[in-house]
């Protein structure tokens, strides 16, 4: 006879305030679990239009609008929800559907029986120290210590988010899980061919100018260095000041055919974000893993937060400014295609639904 595991599926429900990729990533992993029942998704904005990703196999999932609290409890009902996964931010949604949860009227009107567990991509109380949402940073603030104290399970992008966030909020510590925001087996190319470029390329995907301040001079030392950059931007704002050092934009491109074409890359930079956006000092972005995902090691700055250095030099995946090579770049890719499926997100979901269901048996 099977254990528990194998007897009871999961009925889940997502929800957030518009489509974002590391959710994406997630449930292309799980969509096809065994473990995993019906998925529908609530969302707050729907962004198909914008997206530079989309969601495979919309039959699938079941979208519905975060609205009235009577309207959303009646569909969990409907769909017997077993879990309730929200995603900031903001974090007022992981707080509605608590809300929902430990409603006295919502659980003697439906036959509920969901828990929340919800996942943190951004930090609130950052954004806040940062100068946004100052006409009601108390909100923001009180929202994320409510999810964090009241939620059944959390998931965090970093073991320094989660010790941060801890500091901040003393939930329970038990509660929380670290899932990196790795790339999908679906996203990234099944076969990787040795780059053909006659001079060695380094690729940046992010965002130029506001926050994230002025790159044209860590650039320019690998430029000097002899390496040709591509830069994959969404934000195209200052690209012409970047072109005129040399640097191929490009900034019309969607988000599969881009990890294609990092494959063919020699390397993946990550800058100095010399604390413009303390935000980047406690999570792990997604360019890090698509980086590895599509096949190619790591080119950090020596002032990049310490966290993702520490990452890179402990798995061997990457060098320097002042150590990359156009030899040890050549070994770094080797290493990083021969471990390529260890750090996609299908081999590290188990941690994922596990969670869920220590949730649903605990009391």
């Amino acid at each position: 006879m099977g254990g528990w595991w194998e007897m009871k599926r999961i009925n889940l429900a997502i929800a957030q305030q518009t489509m974002r990729i590391r959710t994406e990533k997630e449930l292309l992993a799980i969509v096809d679990d065994s473990r995993i029942g019906e998925i529908i998704m609530f969302v707050e904005k729907r962004n198909e239009k914008k997206d530079k990703y989309r969601w495979r196999d919309k039959k699938r999932i079941t979208y519905y609008p975060i609205e009235a609290m009577d309207r959303v409890a009646k569909i969990l009902e409907k769909h017997k929800i077993d879990i309730v996964h929200t995603h900031n931010f903001p974090d007022k949604i992981g707080k509605y559907f608590i809300g929902i949860r430990d409603s006295r009227r919502f659980n003697s009107k439906y036959n509920l029986n969901f828990k929340v567990v919800h996942e943190v991509h951004d930090t609130g109380w950052f954004y806040t120290e940062m100068g946004h949402y100052s006409n009601r940073k108390m909100k923001v603030r009180h929202d994320e210590k409510y999810v964090m104290q009241k939620s059944d399970g959390l998931v965090f992008c970093s073991e320094t988010q989660l010790m941060f966030l801890w500091g901040k909020y003393e939930f329970p510590y038990n509660r929380g899980i670290i899932i990196y925001p790795s790339a999908s087996k679906y996203h990234v190319p099944s076969m990787i061919k040795k780059p053909k470029n006659k001079q060695l390329t380094l690729v940046y995907c992010g965002s130029l100018g506001n926050d994230m301040g002025d790159y044209r001079l860590i650039f320019k030392d690998l430029l000097d260095k002899g390496f040709k950059i591509v830069i994959y931007t969404s934000r195209p704002g200052v690209s012409a000041q970047y072109e005129d050092e040399g640097i191929e934009i490009r900034s019309e491109w969607r988000y599969r055919e881009m990890l294609k074409d990092l494959s063919k890359m020699d390397g993946g930079i990550i800058p100095d974000y010399n604390g413009r956006n303390i935000q980047y000092y406690t999570i792990f972005g997604n360019k890090l893993w698509d980086y590895l995902g599509a096949g190619i090691p790591i080119v950090y700055h020596q002032y990049c937060p310490w966290m993702m250095k520490n990452f890179v030099r402990c798995e061997r995946v990457g060098y320097s400014f002042d150590e990359i090579n156009s030899i040890n770049i050549k070994s770094a890719r080797a290493r990083v295609q021969k471990h390529r499926d260890k750090y996609l997100m299908e081999n590290n979901i188990n941690k994922l639904i596990k969670l869920y269901y220590d949730v649903i048996k605990r009391k």
